[in-house]
């Protein structure tokens, strides 16, 4: 499928290929499906992407691309696309979204504790997306369209399809769920009940949903107005933080200019609110009678002047969606008792959409597959690779969802002592250029170190290494996988992370 592709690519970094090739189905054909796919034809393997869609662009959305993500595009020799498509952000400014008071601006190449190695970009999710698609088709990979997985036999390893009036079933040597946050693989992988829970007081709660909505500006639209203009300086992110809410404005190019805002809805929600859906796909645009909606009016009318405006310029462009049911629940399992079937993207790590690691995570998961089985020698490692990859990425998938409700909770707080601290926390974080490591001898406030230590947690995110996290796991486990007699079902244990 013949695609444009902003910016222009050359020719993916080249990696040497595995010792066998196997054959890989990908349920599901998002970012992290595509990115999966491109992952591991790069190392020789052999690649079939099952999309149920029509595989047409469904969003037109920024997408978030911290340092983590950049990372790995860089080390698949695209550093170069982001660096012409993207919208780099080096500074962020936390803003009081009810005053438009400027809380403090952090420098992100600045030293803090644990120096962040690359960028952080802001891209166009048509730009992403069809990047990847472009990636996927010159590397061969085989891509179907309108093709639902009805059934997955993990012991055959094989799916079953319908579409285009007819049933088929495909066999492969793994399976991979890539089917989203409403994902069939995922019920398959974890027998139906899928969560395990997180003790009550353990992390920040999460409200009972989020209204998520957004809008793309052409930036010779902002230029027209003196203050709208002021947001476009450049490589800066605008962090609005409000009463229950809060959004983030940044260029996703450079000629567009990326909002979103993050609404916490109570369990006592208003019926128009209730009738967003909750997913893009199913509403993907809203009228004017859409824009009266209580929760946004409310938003309006309790924003400083320049977010007030950019919801009004929107007009029927802003779109919304409802995420419910992100709580205090992770995933019991990443792969299934046969291990031949495993879950990348919002299949493995539910996660709130367009939030700071919601296609990093799922890139992530494709390095990490990548760098598993390009070490392949024999057909019999396959359980024993994808165990080590749900060791690699279960941690960081239940690290990543405990910072992200630590920061909603920070950046949306209501009037009170806690929020007067916590601007006064973004003050000196600013003022000491972000590193704000504590004097042996500093007594801190209970706030204000819930506060540093939720800081320093968002920043560590950001320097995770997922090839190095491999690397790793090959140093302590590589000798006993590459064993070339068989190991016994006892030593499967010694996998296990002690």
């Amino acid at each position: 499928m013949a695609q444009h592709i902003r910016g222009g690519i050359k020719t993916a970094k080249r990696y040497p290929k595995a010792e066998i090739s196997l054959h890989f189905i990908i349920v599901g054909g998002g970012i992290a499906g595509l990115a999966t796919a491109f992952a591991l034809s790069l190392v020789g393997h052999r690649v079939t992407v099952i999309e149920e869609s029509d595989g047409r662009i469904q969003t037109n959305n920024g997408v978030t691309c911290p340092p983590n993500m950049s990372k790995i595009l860089q080390d698949w020799g695209l550093q170069s696309w982001l660096d012409q498509v993207g919208g780099k952000v080096a500074n962020f400014r936390l803003t009081a979204a009810h005053s438009g008071d400027e809380l403090g601006v952090v420098h992100m190449d600045t030293k803090y504790a644990g120096k962040i190695e690359s960028d952080f970009f802001f891209l166009l999710y048509d730009d992403l997306y069809t990047l990847l698609r472009s990636l996927v088709d010159i590397e061969g990979v085989e891509v179907l369209l309108n093709r639902k997985v009805v059934d997955i036999d993990t012991h055959a390893v094989s799916v079953t399809l319908s579409g285009d009036s007819v049933q088929a079933s495909l066999k492969a040597d793994v399976i991979i769920g890539a089917d989203g946050k409403d994902s069939l693989v995922r019920s398959v992988v974890n027998s139906g009940s899928f969560i395990k829970e997180v003790p009550t007081g353990s992390e920040p709660a999460d409200p009972a949903g989020l209204v998520i909505s957004s809008a793309v500006f052409q930036t010779k639209v902002l230029t027209e107005d003196p203050e709208l203009a002021m947001l476009l300086e450049p490589h800066l992110w605008t962090l609005w933080c409000g009463n229950k809410y809060y959004a983030t404005g940044a260029l996703c190019s450079p000629d567009l200019y990326y909002v979103v805002m993050f609404s916490e809805v109570s369990s006592n929600a208003t019926s128009a609110v209730e009738d967003i859906k909750n997913d893009w796909k199913e509403d993907l645009k809203y009228g004017t009678n859409k824009l009266k909606l209580d929760h946004i009016e409310h938003r309006k009318s309790e924003s400083e002047a320049r977010f007030h405006k950019l919801l009004d310029l929107a007009g029927d462009q802003l779109r919304s969606m409802r995420y419910d049911g992100f709580g205090s629940a992770y995933l019991e399992n990443a792969v299934d008792d046969s291990g031949s079937v495993c879950l990348v993207g919002d299949a493995g790590h539910p996660i709130v959409p367009y939030s700071w690691h919601s296609a990093a995570l799922g890139v992530e998961d494709a390095c990490t597959l990548l760098h598993l089985f390009a070490g392949i020698q024999r057909h019999d490692q396959i359980p024993r690779l994808l165990n080590a990859y749900e060791e690699i990425r279960q941690p960081r998938w239940e690290n990543i969802l405990d910072a992200e409700k630590a920061y909603r909770t920070e950046l949306a707080m209501p009037p009170g002592p806690a929020r007067d601290a916590r601007d006064q926390f973004f003050g000196e974080l600013a003022r000491m250029n972000s590193t704000f490591e504590e004097e042996d001898d500093e007594v801190v406030s209970e706030d204000v170190e819930r506060l540093r230590m939720a800081w320093i947690k968002t920043m560590a995110a950001y320097n995770f290494d997922a090839r190095e996290a491999v690397d790793d796991w090959f140093s302590k486990w590589g000798g006993i996988l590459h064993r070339t007699v068989d190991l016994s079902e006892g030593v499967e244990d010694d996998f296990k992370t002690k």
